[in-house]
């Protein structure tokens, strides 16, 4: 089974509601839907390593963290995040109350592909 996070992101949400109502429509089978999400969630993967080259340096405090099956799940406090991306000189910093983090091991991303 692939892994799934991203299906509870905002393109994931969307996705899975516009197969649901064409699923209601009687347009597309279930099967069809499944077989649409599974295939989105290997694209997702192999799009964000190929195009998305971003360095981020987090600092904070880490309140708890949890895993399962290599994905973990970190929650921290007053997190300073900075991003230096490839094709851009500057560094851009964001600051939040509040992080929660989802990370895969990359071997789960191997055996997408």
């Amino acid at each position: 089974m692939a892994f799934d996070g991203y299906r509870k992101t905002v393109i994931g949400d969307s996705l899975a509601a516009a197969l649901e109502g064409l699923m209601e429509e009687g347009k597309l089978a279930p099967e069809q839907a499944m077989a649409f999400m599974e295939e989105f969630d290997k694209v997702i993967v192999q799009h964000l390593e190929s195009e998305c080259k971003v360095k981020t340096k987090l600092t904070g405090v880490l309140g708890s963290y949890r895993h399962f099956d290599d994905v973990y799940y970190m929650f921290a406090k007053n997190v300073t995040a900075e991003f230096t991306f490839a094709n851009k000189p500057d560094k851009e910093t964001i600051t939040v109350d509040r992080l929660k983090l989802l990370i895969q091991n990359a071997k789960l991303n191997d055996a997408l592909k």
